[in-house]
């Protein structure tokens, strides 16, 4: 009986909100694991697209549950978030600029030139600590500044950059031969949660062991005619 009634609690339970970025190939990957770990969890969530910025302070409040990728970086800044240990996806970025020099520089070479970074990427922020940066609001908007010569070279999310480059016929862009940076992205839970910590990190556990976000990752590229730069 009190089995049962734990069951019929749980199937009760309102499914869990989980932020997430808007128009994101990497962060549809993201999603596709969650969804994944959360079946096999019995928990339930959506997922709701939110501006870049806005979906963390709203988990850490408390007005969702939780945000879907996040790095390392956001753990000091906010104290009512646990982040899930098991990575859901490692996002590459690369850097461009708007001659096709770019492509033969050495790495201290290219870290002598000035940098646009989209605005609240911790990661990206991290990646050019030192270094001469501007910030633009979107994706869109750092390639615009680019081409208008505001900086010498952007890092964008790979993925990301490619599609948008795609999408937007741009030309003049070049892609450096390396991957800037790599950085691993995280599943995030408000505090008040803590007791699915363990049973979504067993399933996400079971299937990196699988290989289903490196295979979910994979047929993201095959999808989108994206190829891999070097490392």
């Amino acid at each position: 009986m009190l089995l049962w009634l734990v069951m019929a609690c749980a199937d009760a339970a309102p499914p869990l909100q989980i932020g997430r970025i808007a128009d994101s190939a990497l962060c549809d990957v993201a999603e596709r694991v969650m969804a994944k770990a959360s079946r096999r969890s019995g928990i339930e969530m959506q997922f709701r697209k939110l501006p870049l910025q806005r979906a963390l302070p709203m988990a850490n409040s408390g007005e969702i549950d939780g945000d879907l990728m996040r790095t390392r970086y956001i753990d000091p800044l906010f104290p009512n978030l646990v982040r899930l240990r098991i990575p859901l996806i490692t996002v590459d970025y690369a850097a461009y600029g708007i001659t096709e020099a770019i492509r033969s520089l050495g790495r201290e070479a290219l870290r002598q030139r000035s940098f646009g970074i989209r605005k609240g990427m911790l990661s990206v922020q991290k990646s050019v600590e030192g270094l001469r940066f501007s910030e633009g609001q979107s994706f869109s908007a750092l390639f615009d500044m680019l081409r208008a010569e505001r900086f010498d070279v952007a890092i964008v999310p790979y993925v990301e950059a490619e599609i948008e480059i795609r999408q937007k016929k741009l030309t003049q862009v070049f892609a450096w031969q390396h991957y800037w940076a790599s950085e691993p992205n995280y599943f995030t839970l408000n505090r008040k949660h803590m007791n699915l910590v363990a049973p979504l990190e067993q399933a996400l556990a079971q299937m990196e062991r699988e290989g289903l976000m490196t295979r979910y990752y994979l047929e993201m590229l095959e999808a989108n005619g994206i190829q891999r730069l070097a490392n």
